[in-house]
């Protein structure tokens, strides 16, 4: 099918399927497609991204060909690589950025499959389904995504299967650059459920070209093919702007998925996404409507007289139910009619036209969730003397908010082999072994170089790390894999020092000899030799055996004080459980061991101990690499005592920047497979030639800026940042807040750990590295998108998107600690774990919403009591 044979014969002529895609379409063909109806101009930007993440680009015109570039990018695209290209026309050649982009009649919007509820098979990663499993997945969602499209009177010029989800565009009528990140966000709003992704929304965006491949797992490459392609299909922009788009102001923070956190919605969006998602049609059946044809149905009951509501479409472009008989509940009540959009119906029919009561409902379930009326709200028995009107109560939904796997392109790829390769073998999430390796190349480096990313400002690349997972998730395996570079040096610096003993032991007896004899001549002459004697003494202090030390686990904070003093570059700190030693930091009468940790965690100051047995002991600028694992249930217990009080204004956790929760482990599955001994040598020699960079000497150690491409990168990112702070957006959140604002240091740390990884050889000079390139600055800015959406499941308490209260609560009630008719102030002095200090009222308002519970008033004496009912379901009534 040639593009050509498209556009004569326009929406008639047969168009790609799913079955039948469009699979060999050249470059030119494809942005014809896209811009051939407008009257475009400016520059095409293709983007080559390697394996291991080097960028090419070429750039070619919309309105003239540039034979040469178009090679390069056929080229690119025969030899099965991963090809992108911009979908705004750029106004000049090299030029990006949203302001370097001409006004586009184009919108789009990305649907990454794992992020569509439903569509995925349970515990499945899309990097190891099998093409065909894919395939028949993004083919359901395909044909929901168009049913939808058709509804709303909004379907696109083309849908390209990328391989992992589905890239959607639509023509407007117009072309206005400040429309279009709004009105992509509205669609993103629409679609939320099908897995539309809020960072692709402004205009400098770039695509995977069809007919390229898609190489996130390069073992199982999947071509890039367009499933849809009408060029002449195009949407009247009054149809846009009667859906209500949200407004989004100019971009300004960095590509995080802000929606991961609950916020209010409006009235108006939550309706919106209701009847996007729940068709009319499908409304009027399940509360009974008998559907006659295509736009007529009939009301229930005896005196129906037939076809008495037809479908049409209102002036906010939603197709709804027009209600003209008098007999009809939904009719006004004197035959005049009314037309009623799905959300109408369900607010009616369940909440008694409480719109209010219907939003906040609606809003609860996910914006879009219509529940199971085939069943319906219903009055049941209740205790006997009480009566309480009961809803259906509903599952729970998800305890935590969703957080994403990190694909083996995130790596950087001296490790990347090695690290793949034990996830694996251990059939665990990968990013488990990441950010524990990332964290001992850390500590690796401690104080061997600095990087400077602005004027007067060093940071030292110094990361804590915490793999969250509960017992027998193989933490102790994973951590013990991750350091096994540090381990392998740290025993081979054991058995240089044994030989140093040996030295120094020799050494001694040869400086005892010659004191014997400096006082034998000293008797003789009646003269000590002083000169002799000082040189001797000199010598004496000097012939001590210094043990070079990479790691060390169980030691008390004095002498670790000691070994930072011996080693200045700095070490890391393991720990198998964190829980345990942040419980015992956090007391009260362990300050001073806290107040060490936090000093090193940035490797700059001073810290002495005045102690009687050791005396004296400075440490110059410690810095020390905490790494280990913790459990769910201390991390959410010290969460929970942290917004008490008792430790939240200390910082500690707040330094764990490098901490990961995945959501499962994963379906385990033997793969069969071997240690590749080359890809871990590979690994291990990355770790030998970043030890020899440490230079002893009393010069510092070299600082190393941002490249002049790197450069506008980082501070582009840094000001998002800065106004994220300053904005308000997190003031709810303060122990978030912090974390999120050490992000300052974690950026230029992480470019600086990807930069030196890939560019250090055995024998390198420190003083001669080069300043850190922008590629190791962006693979820096990804971890740290990513690693913000698990750290937002990690303060998920305390940004309100944690169901953690819910089920505690119901776990109490399961467990009949719990009872019905139990007074709301005798529970809240239970203090149980996750249920203080507010947290008790919140689960109660969770379960609440979800029709587990009530809260009644009740006389007590003359005094009002506020008592917990509970669900005939949850105390043996049958409902």
């Amino acid at each position: 099918m040639k593009l050509n044979d498209l556009r004569k014969n326009g929406t008639g002529q047969p168009n790609p399927t799913p079955e039948q895609p469009l699979t060999d379409l050249n470059p030119p063909d494809w942005l014809q497609a896209l811009y051939g109806d407008a009257a475009a101009q400016g520059w095409i930007e293709y983007r080559l991204i390697r394996p291991g993440g080097k960028i090419e680009k070429h750039w070619a015109r919309i309105d003239g060909p540039d034979t040469k570039n178009l090679e390069d990018v056929r080229r690119w695209v025969a030899q099965g690589w991963n090809v992108y290209y911009g979908v705004s026309l750029r106004r000049e050649e090299g030029v990006s950025g949203d302001d370097g982009v001409y006004p586009t009649h184009l919108l789009w919007q990305d649907f990454d499959l794992k992020d569509a509820a439903g569509y995925m098979p349970e515990g499945q990663d899309v990097k190891q389904m099998t093409p065909e499993a894919l395939k028949e997945a993004k083919a359901r969602l395909y044909v929901e995504l168009m049913r939808r499209c058709e509804a709303l009177g909004i379907l696109p010029v083309a849908v390209v299967n990328t391989g992992h989800g589905l890239q959607v565009l639509w023509k407007r009528t117009a072309s206005n650059t400040q429309e279009t990140e709004a009105l992509n966000l509205m669609l993103c709003n629409l679609f939320k459920d099908l897995g539309a992704d809020r960072k692709t929304r402004n205009p400098e965006r770039i695509f995977r070209l069809p007919s390229s491949k898609n190489l996130k797992n390069p073992e199982r490459p999947l071509l890039v093919e367009i499933w849809h392609l009408n060029p002449l299909q195009i949407v009247d922009d009054a149809i846009l702007k009667a859906l209500k788009p949200m407004s989004v102001a100019k971009r300004s923070t960095p590509s995080v998925r802000s929606d991961s956190v609950w916020t209010p919605p409006t009235e108006g969006n939550v309706i919106q996404a209701f009847n996007t998602r729940n068709p009319i049609g499908e409304v009027l059946e399940r509360y009974g409507y008998r559907r006659e044809d295509a736009k007529t149905y009939t009301r229930p009951g005896d005196d129906a007289s037939g076809r008495d509501v037809k479908l049409l479409v209102n002036e906010r472009g939603v197709l709804c139910s027009y209600h003209h008989s008098s007999n009809d509940p939904l009719d006004g009540g004197n035959g005049d009619g009314h037309l009623r959009e799905p959300f109408d119906l369900y607010a009616e029919f369940e909440h008694g036209g409480d719109m209010k009561a219907a939003v906040k409902m609606a809003a609860g379930l996910g914006m879009s969730m219509l529940p199971d009326l085939s069943v319906g709200s219903r009055r049941v028995e209740a205790v006997p003397g009480v009566e309480l009107e009961w809803k259906l109560r509903q599952d729970l939904p998800p305890k935590l908010p969703p957080v994403p796997t990190m694909p083996p392109e995130m790596l950087p790829e001296a490790l990347r082999a090695w690290l793949v390769n034990a996830s694996m073998l251990a059939c665990l999430p990968l990013e488990l072994f990441a950010v524990l390796a990332v964290a001992a190349l850390s500590g690796l480096l401690g104080r061997s170089v600095k990087i400077s990313p602005e004027q007067g400002w060093n940071v030292v690349p110094n990361l804590w790390a915490a793999i969250v997972g509960r017992p027998g998730s193989m933490k102790s395996m994973i951590l013990d894999t991750a350091l096994e570079p540090l381990q392998r040096l740290e025993r081979l610096a054991a058995e240089d020092h044994q030989a140093q003993l040996l030295d120094v032991e020799i050494e001694r007896e040869a400086l005892q000899a010659e004191a014997a004899t400096l006082k034998k001549q000293a008797v003789k002459s009646g003269r000590l030799d002083r000169e002799a004697l000082r040189d001797l003494k000199e010598r004496e202090k000097v012939n001590v055996a210094v043990a070079k030390r990479y790691v060390t686990q169980n030691v008390t904070y004095e002498k670790l004080g000691e070994l930072i003093q011996e080693n200045p570059r700095g070490l890391a700190f393991t720990r198998d459980e964190l829980g345990s030693w942040i419980n015992d930091l956090t007391r009260e009468e362990r300050a001073e061991a806290l107040g060490f940790f936090l000093t090193s965690w940035n490797g700059e100051g001073a810290y002495a101990f005045e102690r009687i047995g050791r005396g004296t002991v400075r440490a110059d600028n410690p810095c020390i690499a905490v790494i280990g694992g913790i459990q769910p249930g201390p991390l959410m217990s010290f969460m929970a005592r942290s917004r008490a009080g008792s430790a939240g204004d200390s910082g500690l956790l707040q330094r764990f920047q490098l901490i990961v929760w995945p959501d499962s482990l994963g379906e385990w599955v033997r793969h069969g497979g071997q240690v590749f001994k080359a890809d871990r040598e590979r690994a291990f020699a990355v770790f030998e030639a970043l030890d020899a960079l440490h230079r002893h000497g009393s010069g510092g150690p070299p600082v190393l800026p941002f490249s002049d491409d790197a450069q506008p990168i980082w501070e582009e990112w840094r000001d998002a940042l800065e106004n994220r702070l300053r904005g308000g957006e997190m003031e709810h959140a303060p122990a978030f807040e912090s974390h999120v604002s050490k992000y300052r240091s974690l950026a230029p740390s992480l470019a600086l750990v990807f930069h030196l990884v890939e560019l250090t050889v055995p024998g390198t000079d420190p003083t001669t590295l080069p300043p850190v390139s922008a590629n190791a600055l962006e693979l820096a800015l990804n971890w740290v998108e990513f690693l913000e959406l698990h750290a937002r499941k990690v303060y998920a308490l305390e940004l309100g998107t944690s169901n953690a209260p819910a089920y505690a609560l119901a776990e109490k009630i399961k467990a009949k600690a719990v009872r019905d008719g139990d007074r709301l102030r005798d529970l809240r002095r239970k203090d149980w774990a996750i249920l203080t200090d507010g947290l008790l009222d919140r689960a109660v308002e969770q379960l609440t919403e979800l029709g587990w519970v009530q809260v009644e008033e009740t006389e007590t004496g003359g005094r009002t009591a506020e008592v917990l009912r509970l669900h005939p379901d949850l105390i043996g009534v049958e409902a």
